[in-house]
């Protein structure tokens, strides 16, 4: 019976190494195969930081571009803004717009005069004429 069971345990113990010996090479497979996907997400991983870097570089570029816009408008604002208070102080030195409505109406009131008086003037002097000839005449 020990025999037997030397026999046994002999057949028993080379099944368990092999068992052990495949379960071992598994357990190498499965590292190699941990280790290369490790690598590939280790590349993936730097691909991914440089990308996310190259955003981040490319956000403070926009940034910057948008901060530049923005100064730029402004002082294009404040510019046209300077350059309407000058005209308007220009145009406020020259006359108000009520200023120049009465000075319209007054160089129109003028303009009347000046049509009446040169044709009394006008009337006048023929008429003065007219008399001197009839004066001279009746002499």
């Amino acid at each position: 019976m020990a025999a037997e069971s030397n026999n046994g345990w002999n057949e028993w113990s080379k099944h368990v190494l092999k068992e052990l010996e495949r379960l071992n090479s598994n357990y190498e497979s499965l590292n190699t195969k941990i280790d290369s996907i490790k690598s590939d997400v280790h590349e993936e991983i730097s691909g991914i930081k440089n990308d996310i870097t190259k955003v981040k570089a490319m956000q403070y570029t926009l940034d910057e571009m948008k901060t530049w816009k923005k100064t730029y408008e402004d002082e294009a604002v404040l510019k046209s803004v300077r350059e309407l208070k000058g005209w308007k102080h220009e145009v406020d030195e020259i006359a108000s717009p009520t200023q120049l409505k009465e000075t319209v109406k007054d160089v129109s009131e003028l303009k009347t005069f000046k049509t009446q008086a040169i044709t009394i003037f006008l009337v006048v002097q023929t008429l003065f004429g007219i008399a001197m000839a009839l004066i001279k005449y009746w002499k």
